[in-house]
């Protein structure tokens, strides 16, 4: 017959596990939390490899400057996921920047440049 310090003793016992799975629960939340945003970090940056390494591919292909700015930017889009993409020249003497290629939702975003 289990006595009242007995059943105390199974009580602290059972708290004492419960606070620890508790605890651990909240650890492998965390844990599961992190692999989460390093798979997105993952998968962004391979997403930024494949643009760059079409870019490059686009780079040896394309003679012309301005068919290969326009390819670019459609690259970063359509391969980058981006909203849009835009490729600009430094104007020497005005030291103003000009765009010379977009691809994308440019929404008015380069006539503010």
């Amino acid at each position: 017959m289990k006595t009242l310090k007995d059943k105390n003793a199974t009580k602290e016992e059972l708290l004492k596990k419960v606070f620890f799975l508790r605890r651990r629960l909240n650890e492998l939340k965390n844990l599961e939390t992190e692999h989460i945003v390093d798979e997105k970090k993952f998968i962004r940056l391979n997403r930024l490899y494949s643009v760059l390494s079409k870019i490059n591919e686009a780079i040896v292909r394309v003679n012309n400057p301005k068919k290969l700015f326009k390819q670019a930017c459609r690259i970063a889009v359509e391969d980058g996921s981006f909203k849009m993409a835009w490729i600009g020249l430094l104007n020497q003497r005005t030291h103003r920047v000009r765009p010379v290629a977009y691809w994308g939702d440019e929404d008015g975003y380069l006539d503010k440049i």
